[in-house]
């Protein structure tokens, strides 16, 4: 699955890139981190300390689990924090808001690109915020031994509707996690549904960080 999934990505960002291209030029978009996100080349992480690497895709998400990082830092002041960001804007807001980690921008999902993320970063655990459900990300992660958490889940009825048209391999991703923290019970229904498995889904209205590790 993993190849075709990247002959897929290929032909698409073959399709696309005229526009990327155009839009880097009209507005200087796209031109940070762009050997990261299609190589993986984030910076190699130094040391032996656990590592927990949070994935966050939006500016709003950047921001979201600033509480998990602030409590993750108080309990366990060992431990390294990586965070992964996929615009300019959030790079921009996580420079600001956690001078303290590791930063870099998240690898698009093929499988070299994720691989090599792990390989730099060493990871123990990787947590995803409300719903980023990328096939290579997920296989690659789990299959170094790495844990996977999903937190604030959230599943709108629209993108419910859609995934369940594909929901062996959703059923699949999901299977994965070691913990999915809902944002309320519709969510956490929708969540079961399409296969999480019950015992590791809980319903929460705010991050949980306690259950990561």
């Amino acid at each position: 699955m993993g190849n075709l999934l990247n002959l897929f990505y290929v032909g698409l960002l073959i399709l696309v890139s005229p526009y990327l291209c155009y839009r880097r030029w009209r507005t200087g978009r796209y031109r940070e981190g762009l050997s990261q996100k299609l190589w993986g080349n984030c910076p190699p992480r130094s040391g032996n300390a656990p590592c927990l690497w949070l994935h966050a895709a939006s500016v709003g998400e950047v921001l979201q689990i600033e509480p998990v990082i602030s409590s993750w830092k108080q309990q366990h002041p060992d431990w390294d924090i990586a965070l992964s960001v996929v615009t300019q804007t959030g790079m921009q807001v996580a420079r600001k808001t956690y001078p303290d980690c590791q930063l870099f921008y998240a690898p698009l999902d093929f499988t070299w690109s994720v691989k090599k993320v792990i390989a730099r970063l060493r990871p123990a655990c990787l947590v995803l915020v409300e719903l980023e459900l990328w096939p290579n990300l997920i296989r690659e992660v789990s299959r170094a031994g790495v844990s996977l958490v999903l937190i604030n889940g959230r599943l709108s009825e629209k993108s419910f509707r859609g995934y369940r048209k594909i929901r062996p391999l959703i059923r699949h991703l999901l299977r994965k996690f070691g913990a999915i923290t809902a944002q309320n019970s519709d969510y956490a229904d929708r969540f079961a549904a399409l296969g999480a498995r019950p015992g590791r889904l809980t319903v929460s209205g705010s991050i949980k960080y306690d259950r990561l590790v």
